[in-house]
This record gives C-alpha cells, structure tokens and sequence, in this order.
C-alpha cells in the first residue's frame, strides 16, 4: 500500500483467447504458403463437452472460410453425421455420454470413410497409435498452438483426401 503522494503503478494486462488467436489466423491468412486447404470447401464437425473451447475452434474454423457443426458429446455428433455431409470430425476423447472413442468406434463401424481427429491429452489412456487402429486419421495433443492445430487439420485432410 502507497503512502500518501507516493505514486502506485498498476499494470493490468487483459486479453481474450478468442482475441490472440484471432490474430494468429489473420497471420496465417496473409502468408499464402500456408494455406494448404481451401476451407470454404470444408463442413467440420467439433465435438467436445468444454463449450469455450467448442465455440472458439468453430470460430476460428468459420474466420478460414470452413462450415462448421458443433456438438457437446458423441451422441449428438452420430445425429449431424447421419443429417449433413462432414468434411472432417474433429472430437475430443473423453466426455460423458459418448466419447470420442466411442464415436470413432460408431463411425467406423457405419462404413463410414470421414476422416477423424481425436483430440487427447497426457493422462489419456489411448496411444496415438491405439486411435489409428481404430480408425483414427490422426490425433492432436491438448494443450495446443492455434497454428499446429490448422497445420494438423490440413495435412490430416489432405491425407485422408489422397487415400
């Protein structure tokens, strides 16, 4: 606490998730090279139980130009998949109702060949390489940097798109 006459400086520094990673996809947008995928050509489908999160990769995949569907579990993703043509799911492992495990099992096991991206952290008890067995294109570690998620979505759809 200041005494009287002594001057106190307060730096307080606020900023929104949504606001830094805004800024890192106009960053992408102007350099070209990046751009890999025309995502305009894209409908992804989020799923994941942490809304913040849900909402805020949709956003970001509609700034690139991508049709996105959100869902809070598996359940709900099974009910888009079976009423919308998806480019690209994008589900994160564990959450109630039906997992993202789940989910990639009822995918697959419908015949389906749209391509999945299971997002996983360190505790998670499946491997990269357990997800692939099941059908997985591939798999993004929690936590992320905007621009290695982009990087991972493009390539994983590129690679399901050559296959």
């Amino acid at each position: 606490m200041s005494s009287h006459g002594e001057k106190t400086c307060v730096l307080v520094q606020l900023f929104s998730l949504f606001g830094a990673l805004r800024l890192q996809v106009r960053t992408r947008n102007s350099d070209q090279k990046l751009m890999k995928v025309n995502w305009s050509d894209l409908c992804i489908l989020i799923v994941d139980d942490d809304a913040y999160l849900r909402s805020s990769l949709a956003d970001l995949l509609e700034m690139q130009g991508a049709i996105v569907a959100q869902a809070e579990h598996g359940g709900k993703a099974l009910e888009i998949l079976k009423n919308q043509k998806i480019s690209l799911v994008v589900s994160d492992i564990k959450m109630p109702v039906l997992g993202g495990v789940d989910l990639l099992k009822a995918i697959r096991s419908q015949n389906s060949k749209t391509p999945a991206v299971i997002l996983i952290t360190g505790e998670s008890s499946y491997s990269e390489q357990e997800i692939l067995k099941l059908g997985g294109n591939g798999v993004i570690r929690k936590p992320f940097d905007i621009p290695t998620f982009f990087d991972r979505i493009e390539d994983l759809f590129l690679r399901s798109q050559a296959a």
